[in-house]
């Protein structure tokens, strides 16, 4: 004889949910990993320097030090925007992409 096992409604139901959490989580890493600008092709490119910030430094300094004769008011304005940031704040350990 042969005897099919039919999925009551409360696995249908615990199923469905499971499948639509784990989409929700695999479309939030997906965010998460293309928001975050910066991986290991950038700091490849001969273009590109990767700059691990140190405690107390500012973006003016970081244009001070990699643009000595340029101003440093546009420089420190275009390390932030080349780094998607509109605060002046650095993160110590932080990574700072300075385009040449």
């Amino acid at each position: 004889m042969n005897t099919v096992r039919r999925r009551t409604r409360a696995q249908n139901f615990l199923g469905n949910w499971f499948k639509i959490i784990l989409f929700a989580m695999a479309i939030f890493l997906f965010a998460v990993a293309a928001r975050s600008g910066l991986n290991a092709a950038d700091c490849s490119d001969k273009t590109v320097l990767c700059h691990v910030v140190k405690p107390g430094e500012t973006y003016w300094q970081l244009a001070e030090l990699y643009f000595p004769d340029r101003d440093p008011r546009e420089m420190s304005y275009r390390i932030k925007s080349w780094n998607q940031k509109s605060s002046g704040e650095l993160r110590p350990g932080g990574i700072v992409k300075i385009y040449r």
